[in-house]
């Protein structure tokens, strides 16, 4: 493929992107005039605090030249946004369809990740996990079990402190509800890589979803008794690799990227409570 030929499948993707996304901002639709109006973003339905999680991080590499710092700061900024576009629709979806489950059903994330543009390939892994653990063990267990399929790679160290606080959370919720725990995160890394003599930009995007559910039995001897919980666990992993060389050498794929990822600002990632940031050696 020559090099006008790439750049117009750029575009291409930026506008299928557009015409996916069109339908929570709708000021990106390619069908878009000035002075349309905008729908506001409902808020999505109210999840169960102590079933469900839906997270945020971004990590930076350390100790790399200025100039490639700033493509690192530049990255940053580009999956941000384009998670936040992802997140904010599936919080419509889930608002529309009156359905807090939305926000993990990994069948709604699978469209959000093939409309990225840039992005790709994908792979998918799929774990299943089944164990009985004491009640009173369930909170270092959460962490050893369900996140350690997520520490592959370096965890941020914010992150995971936020998400360890949820021990004691899920366990009385576990205790008083039927219902899954849902966990989900964007978690980006954002690594730089030397390829020849360039240190090349690699933004990788990996997702984690779960699925936790439990049932809880007493077992009774005569010294003690003790409830013992039986875990089934569903997890999968998302992996994909942000094309950002490609982002950075053409400024009207630039321009349209911006333009297209510029609408999630509605959901102020940054501001949340539940993103967090880290920069790693």
């Amino acid at each position: 493929m020559n090099a006008p030929e790439q750049i117009q499948q750029l575009h291409n993707q930026v506008a299928a992107a557009a015409t996916f996304f069109g339908e929570t901002f709708p000021e990106i639709h390619p069908n878009y005039y000035p002075g349309a109006a905008a729908a506001p973003v409902a808020p999505p339905p109210p999840v169960d605090q102590n079933t469900a999680g839906l997270f945020s991080a971004v990590q930076l590499s350390r100790d790399v030249p200025a100039n490639v710092q700033a493509d690192l700061e530049t990255a940053s900024r580009c999956m941000l946004n384009l998670t936040s576009l992802g997140t904010t629709y599936c919080q419509s979806r889930a608002a529309k369809a009156n359905n807090p489950d939305l926000l993990f059903d990994t069948s709604v994330w699978k469209q959000v990740l093939v409309n990225y543009p840039l992005l790709g390939p994908f792979s998918f892994q799929n774990t299943g996990y089944k164990k009985t653990i004491r009640g009173v063990e369930l909170s270092s267990e959460f962490l050893q079990s369900i996140l350690g399929f997520a520490t592959k790679g370096p965890l941020l160290g914010a992150f995971q402190s936020f998400i360890g606080s949820f021990g004691q959370k899920i366990s009385a919720g576990v205790d008083s509800s039927s219902k899954p725990f849902h966990f989900a995160s964007n978690t980006v890394f954002i690594d730089a890589q030397q390829v020849g003599n360039t240190l090349m930009v690699m933004p990788h995007l990996k997702m984690y979803f779960c699925d936790f559910t439990s049932k809880d039995r007493k077992v009774y001897s005569s010294c003690a008794s003790a409830t013992l919980i039986d875990v089934d666990l569903q997890y999968i992993e998302v992996d994909a690799i942000w094309n950002f060389e490609l982002y950075k050498s053409d400024a009207t794929v630039r321009a349209a990227f911006d333009k297209l990822v510029g609408a999630s600002a509605v959901n102020k990632i940054e501001e949340a409570t539940t993103f967090f940031s880290d920069t790693v050696s």
